[in-house]
């Protein structure tokens, strides 16, 4: 249990690590405390990203695990969101139009596929798609304020947002 809560402890805060150790104490051995209910931890680690028992049952249904981006909790103003809503329109017709697979390009630059890309390289590929005359320098600063996040010390493109929206409007 101590190696778990050190093991942690190097990339969380002192309160998370205080707190995730309290919780991996329920692994602990309770005949060998310096012993943990290894099955036990690695059973509840997988549940978090798939479906217990899968391979027993490979045909069961199983549905993608969806994180909450921060991108949703880029809130914009009222005229901000028009000028989104119509740049996102006209750019998702001439991807509807020209069948084009945005994600491809995108990942080429995501070196470490986070789906993160920065400022420069987000406009590399649209410019490389020939999509960026279709955007005025008004509506890059909204795409920005709409689909950046912060990546450690730093603010990059979420691209994986921006394509799924842009597909989403496409298929009306």
């Amino acid at each position: 249990v101590n190696f778990l809560c050190s093991a942690f402890y190097i990339y969380a805060s002192e309160t998370d690590t205080n707190m995730s150790c309290n919780s991996f104490h329920r692994y602990a051995d309770l005949q060998d405390k310096r012993m943990v209910l290894y099955a036990q931890l690695c059973d509840d680690m997988e549940e978090i990203f798939t479906t217990k028992g899968l391979e027993k049952t490979p045909l069961t249904e199983v549905t993608q695990f969806q994180t909450t981006s921060a991108v949703d909790k880029n809130d914009l103003q009222p005229d901000d969101e028009e000028s989104l809503e119509a740049v996102m329109t006209r750019v998702a017709e001439q991807v509807r139009t020209r069948r084009i697979d945005l994600f491809p390009l995108f990942e080429d630059y995501d070196r470490v596929n986070n789906g993160m890309v920065t400022r420069s390289q987000f406009r590399r590929v649209l410019s490389e798609l020939d999509l960026s005359k279709l955007i005025t320098e008004l509506e890059w600063l909204v795409l920005w304020k709409k689909f950046s996040v912060q990546v450690g010390g730093r603010r990059d493109y979420n691209y994986l947002a921006f394509c799924h929206t842009i597909n989403s409007l496409g298929q009306h």
